[in-house]
């Protein structure tokens, strides 16, 4: 307990819950990757933004370009945070 109170010192509540839950960042329209190598655009997130749906738009061996998976936040990191600015 002390540990994680050290930890934490000097931190907001939501920088932590950032720095430890990434995922809580994300918006519709930012583009995410799930290896490193593929990009998906964030087409929908539910509300405690614990999954979503992810549209591929850079391929990888096990995507596809314009596929759409319902999927977990967590899986995927921001790559670039383009917040709601959707392609047509």
């Amino acid at each position: 307990m002390l540990i994680a109170q050290a930890w934490n010192m000097g931190r907001t509540d939501r920088e932590t819950a950032m720095s430890d839950y990434p995922e809580l960042s994300m918006q519709v329209g930012d583009i995410v990757t799930r290896a490193g190598v593929d990009r998906h655009i964030i087409r929908s997130l539910t509300e405690d933004k614990f999954s979503g749906e992810f549209e591929c738009i850079v391929p990888d061996y096990w995507c596809s370009v314009g596929e759409v998976e319902s999927n977990l936040c967590r899986r995927y990191s921001v790559v670039e945070a383009r917040r709601n600015d959707l392609p047509e």
